[in-house]
């Protein structure tokens, strides 16, 4: 199904940086100055509302994804990953940042979410598991078994397939995940 917007709509930026339809029929467009959604008649705009943490965490949005759930996650570059809450037209942020539970880097290559409801985290400084029920953040190693004092590899983008495996596309190669068997190759 192809859009096209009439001149002078409301929209945030020309420049779109990822794109969904989500299970409710929204269109979302991730854009440099704000996240777009698109009801078939209307385009609402989020954007960073300085000191508003319910907001969208900052402007630049580079990836999106919908869980099993129908929850939209929404990656950033420079404000971590937050997740929209449709009811109250909010946004939760999960920060970044160093210590327990914090999204290692803010800036949100790719998400996707594994058949147990985690939700995974591409950024430049790898992978990360969200759990979204507890909140609790677990780091997914990115380093090569034969180079073990390397460092650790930089996510790119990240693909669960029918069969709940993660693909992970690095700086370095392709990883595979098998969720239920907890084996990486």
């Amino acid at each position: 199904q192809c859009f096209a917007f009439r001149s002078g709509s409301a929209r945030s930026s020309n420049t779109v940086n990822v794109i969904i339809k989500d299970s409710y029929g929204l269109v979302w467009f991730g854009t440099d100055d704000g996240l777009n959604k698109f009801d078939g008649n209307t385009i609402t705009v989020y954007r960073n509302k300085p000191g508003d943490a319910a907001s969208l965490p900052t402007n630049e949005v580079l990836s999106l994804h919908e869980d099993r759930s129908g929850n939209l996650w929404v990656g950033t570059s420079g404000g971590s990953i937050a997740r929209y809450d449709r009811r109250k037209d909010l946004f939760t942020t999960f920060p970044a940042g160093t210590g327990k539970n914090k999204i290692v880097n803010n800036v949100i290559r790719g998400i996707c979410s594994d058949v147990n409801g985690n939700v995974w985290i591409v950024h430049y400084a790898g992978v990360d598991i969200l759990n979204p029920s507890n909140g609790t953040v677990t780091p997914f190693p990115l380093q090569p078994p034969s180079r073990r004092n390397a460092p650790v590899v930089s996510g790119v983008t990240i693909f669960e397939d029918s069969k709940n495996r993660i693909w992970i596309g690095t700086s370095d190669g392709l990883w595979q995940h098998d969720v239920q068997a907890k084996k990486t190759t």
